[in-house]
């Protein structure tokens, strides 16, 4: 299809939500915001009794689009039902992503979702789409790792998938159409849109025009409803007419620079992910592995997150207690529970091995991030002065947060480390000065 104008497209939209049953669309306006795209404005004042109970908009079923739905569609299903295709697409977002793919080429004007397919990015902003040069500036962080692994996988898949699907059913997919650059672009809208929402003690994802719009802000109230057959973003929170309406999307700097390509400033749920792979030929490992499922770790390989949150006054017990029992001996583990007890230890030599292996894994975290510490806070300082900030490229100042954050978490984390190491050497030097009285006076 041809380009549309912004604002006939932005009317276009409007237009098909109104008759196909979305709500309270008079409160709002869409709005092009710098840096953050189209978003919500408020046109009036909403008070925050009225958005607890009504939301602020509301969107009917008819127009999401779900993982449920796309594989019983009446085109796509046979490709779900082939069995040499269910690896393949048994993931939420190349299903979902299958589908706009599907819904944008094949049937083009003519799809239901036209209107809301025209209101999408031409391009996203993931750091698996960054260039080289972008992607350098966080190397070293646990972003680095998972994009690069990520940008290969992406490949992968669609090699895989869509030799079959090339074969095996040419009257739906065309090479010449579904391209990999479509593929890339498809997932970048899954996902920057999609919602997911727990019911029935399961998970559920959707993309829902309209309520996909709204921007994140940590301070927001808002949140994503789901109730029956509507979605609704609702809160306790007052709205003045002329404010942009934001969601809380309650996701660290990470998640946010990998799903929708921005970070924010003081993120509250910053984090640094670290792996404590044991080797399955240890001493008890399967013993070892037992137990720390039994202390509610369902992954005791790892990733373990390190939260700024949780390092405010010391070191978080569920990660040093998974980091003792896979240091334990036969006579440690006996006490296994004390592992995950503050003040408690399951042996001096064991606390003493966990904490500096922990310490040295740590410290080699920190020294694979290259950029210069105080360089960066400089510029960080410089960055809070408007105009300062916008001579730094949009990419540049999220890197720059992501590693500022990555090294606040982990620089705070080695001196909770180095604090407990120094307590526990005197402890030892004390234990070591006592057992020589004792060997004096028995030698006496």
């Amino acid at each position: 299809a041809e380009p549309v104008a912004a604002d006939s497209k932005v009317a276009a939209y409007r237009k098909w939500l109104h008759e196909n049953g979305a709500q309270n669309l008079d409160s709002v306006e869409i709005t092009e915001f710098p840096e953050m795209g189209y978003g919500l404005k408020a046109k009036i004042d909403i008070d925050a009794k009225k958005a607890a109970a009504d939301g602020i908009v509301s969107v009917p079923s008819k127009l999401w689009i779900g993982v449920a739905d796309t594989i019983n569609h009446p085109v796509l299903q046979p490709i779900f039902a082939d069995r040499s295709l269910s690896s393949k697409v048994g993931f939420i977002d190349l299903i979902l992503a299958l589908r706009i793919m599907y819904e944008k080429v094949k049937e083009g004007e003519a799809s239901f979702w036209a209107p809301w397919l025209e209101m999408l990015p031409a391009e996203f902003n993931s750091t698996v789409f960054w260039s080289d040069h972008d992607l350098s500036l966080i190397e070293g962080t646990n972003l680095y790792d998972t994009t690069k692994s990520h940008r290969g996988q992406i490949k992968q898949d669609y090699d895989d998938l869509f030799h079959k699907l090339f074969k095996k059913f040419p009257a739906v997919f065309h090479k010449r159409v579904y391209t990999l650059k479509l593929f890339e672009w498809a997932l970048g809208a899954v996902w920057s849109h999609r919602i997911d929402t727990f019911a029935d003690g399961a998970k559920h994802s959707y993309l829902v025009p309209l309520i996909d719009l709204f921007n994140h802000s940590h301070s927001s109230k808002l949140e994503y409803k789901f109730n029956g057959d509507v979605a609704t973003v609702a809160g306790d929170q007052s709205i003045k007419a002329g404010d942009q309406i934001f969601v809380n999307y309650n996701k660290p700097n990470d998640s946010l620079l990998h799903l929708y390509g921005f970070a924010v400033d003081n993120n509250p749920l910053d984090q640094v992910e670290i792996y404590a792979r044991m080797d399955p030929k240890a001493t008890m490992y399967e013993h070892k592995m037992n137990l720390l499922k039994q202390a509610g770790i369902s992954k005791p390989n790892g990733p373990y997150s390190l939260r700024a949150a949780d390092l405010v006054k010391d070191f978080p017990m569920q990660v040093l207690g998974a980091i003792r029992i896979q240091n334990g001996t036969m006579l440690d583990l006996a006490n296994y529970k004390l592992a995950f007890v503050r003040d408690k230890f399951l042996s001096l030599e064991n606390e003493l091995q966990s904490v500096r292996a922990l310490h040295d894994g740590l410290t080699k975290m920190l020294s694979y991030i290259k950029f210069d510490h105080k360089e960066d806070l400089q510029k960080f300082i410089s960055c809070l002065k408007p105009e300062e900030r916008q001579k730094l490229p949009h990419n540049e100042y999220y890197a720059l947060l992501l590693r500022l954050s990555d090294r606040k978490i982990l620089m705070r984390a080695l001196y909770h480390l180095s604090t407990h190491d120094a307590a526990l050497a005197k402890m030892l030097q004390f234990l070591q000065g006592k057992m020589q009285e004792a060997e004096q006076k028995s030698a006496q």
